[in-house]
């Protein structure tokens, strides 16, 4: 038999599997929604669970529900029930609610599965208060180091201290490290493996650039505790904001009805490639949770403007963060441009300046740079006057394994039709992940202020391109 017709068989049978897996677990998994008025103002939050125990007993995450005065539970076919916490875990970040009506769900059974399995499991939820249930392919980060901790993730960060004064999660809590990305909305969402038993819960992320470093709480640790616990309830809201309960809805003040703050999301002709703007934030906020060595990279690009220039930038200048939830590949692009899938490569234009980038999955990390390399050739060569530049490569030898960045920068001055532009072609890789990208813009001694700003603003982003899993 020839190999793409068994790779067909097996792809179908995977699609197949999924597809029964995912139709038998709707029927316990809910959307949570939580309402809270505050100073005259209505937030609606959104997040997952399931059924656990019976069929009026549900597990979420309490992050999502702490403090939380009003509780809906809604099955997949839109029945609601109003629920109340009886038990939390805080050390697990684990909330019991007790649902008022029977909505015929199914509870799940829990199970054991080890820090560093290479399976592909599914997260199943309600990201960014989708209104229908979706599942997701998911997998855990290698841990050399034993069962990972959260503090692993997030000592010495503000998020550990209020973590701490909080007292849920703790630094010390069990976790799964994820490679693959969960969104707002997914806390509390089981992680199921091909058989349907839970062997983890959907919990958080934490802010690093551009990206999210993406954890789960293990059930085999905590969830048999929880129906014993002791652990008082909360009454106030929780105060991490970086953990992933979705904020989608936020009323005007008064009678004004809910106004939805809906993600908006870009696909290419076939619905396969979509990119997703998750969050947006300030390069003064996103460059303070970078690495040393890409605030130096962001800093030298400040380096020849005045002291007052470089000042407003960094505090003016705001990004969207769009995110490739297959890859995580994550780009961050001046606040408010839009967004155009053309010829094979999400575009944005302003003014003169063009921006196109492209997230890809790969087999391997040899092939994603590969991959890397060959788009910088294919996009060079539509300027002949192009001479490639490569800043580093006698460090290649060096990028020999999947946890390490490969980083591949071609700048350089082109001239087509007589009008002088600079133009940047560039990419990373990340195990079976790449993003790449280029830019074209006319040079800056040629742009007006408007323009200088718009132009400073892509320069930077090219620099904070990076990995949601990584």
């Amino acid at each position: 038999m020839k190999f793409f017709t068994i790779l067909a068989i097996l792809l179908a049978f995977s699609l197949s599997t999924a597809s029964a897996l995912d139709q038998g677990i709707s029927n316990s998994v809910v959307k949570i929604t939580t309402t809270t008025t505050l100073k005259g103002k209505i937030y609606i939050e959104s997040a997952s669970g399931w059924a656990w125990n019976s069929p009026t007993t549900v597990i979420t995450a309490l992050h999502a529900v702490a403090g939380k005065k009003v509780i809906e539970v809604k099955n997949h076919r839109g029945a609601t029930a109003q629920a109340t916490v009886i038990k939390v875990l805080k050390q697990g970040d684990l909330a019991l609610l007790k649902i008022d009506t029977d909505l015929g769900l199914v509870p799940l059974q829990t199970g054991t599965v080890d820090h560093n399995s290479r399976e592909t499991f599914r997260v199943i939820g309600y990201p960014h208060n989708i209104p229908t249930m979706v599942a997701d392919d998911i997998k855990f980060s290698t841990s050399f180091s034993g069962q990972p901790i959260l503090s692993h993730l997030i000592q010495g960060t503000e998020l550990e201290t209020v973590l701490i004064k909080q007292g849920y999660p703790l630094p010390q809590t069990y976790i799964y490290r994820l490679s693959s990305t969960i969104q707002p909305g997914h806390s509390g969402a089981p992680i199921v493996r091909d058989n349907g038993v839970v062997v983890g819960m959907a919990d958080g992320g934490l802010k690093k650039g551009t990206a999210r470093i993406n954890w789960a709480i293990p059930a085999h640790h905590y969830i048999g505790q929880l129906s014993q616990s002791r652990d008082t309830i909360p009454r106030s809201t929780s105060r991490q904001s970086d953990l992933f309960s979705a904020k989608t809805y936020i009323s005007a003040v008064g009678d004004a009805p809910p106004v939805v703050a809906e993600t908006t999301s870009i696909s290419d002709p076939t619905g396969q490639v979509t990119v997703h703007k998750v969050w947006n934030a300030s390069l003064a906020e996103i460059f303070f949770t970078l690495e040393e060595s890409d605030q130096e990279d962001v800093l030298e690009i400040f380096e020849d403007l005045s002291e007052e220039d470089a000042s407003y930038l960094f505090e003016n200048l705001v990004y969207d963060i769009y995110e490739d939830y297959t890859t995580g590949a994550t780009f961050a692009l001046p606040e408010g441009t839009e967004v155009t899938y053309q010829d094979g490569a999400f575009v944005v234009d302003y003014t003169d300046i063009k921006l196109a980038f492209i997230p890809a999955n790969t087999s391997s990390f040899a092939e994603a740079t590969q991959l890397v390399q060959a788009f910088a050739t294919k996009m060079l060569g539509l300027y002949p006057y192009a001479q490639p530049y490569n800043e580093g490569d006698e460090d290649d030898e060096d990028w020999d394994n999947e946890e390490q960045w490969y980083n591949l920068a071609r700048l350089q001055t082109v001239e087509d039709e007589g009008v002088q532009m600079f133009y940047a072609v560039g990419g990373e890789a990340l195990g079976e992940n790449a993003a790449l990208l280029a830019l074209l813009t006319p040079l800056p001694e040629h742009m007006t202020e408007e323009e200088l700003i718009g132009f400073f603003s892509f320069i930077v982003g090219l620099e904070i391109i990076s990995f949601a899993s990584h």
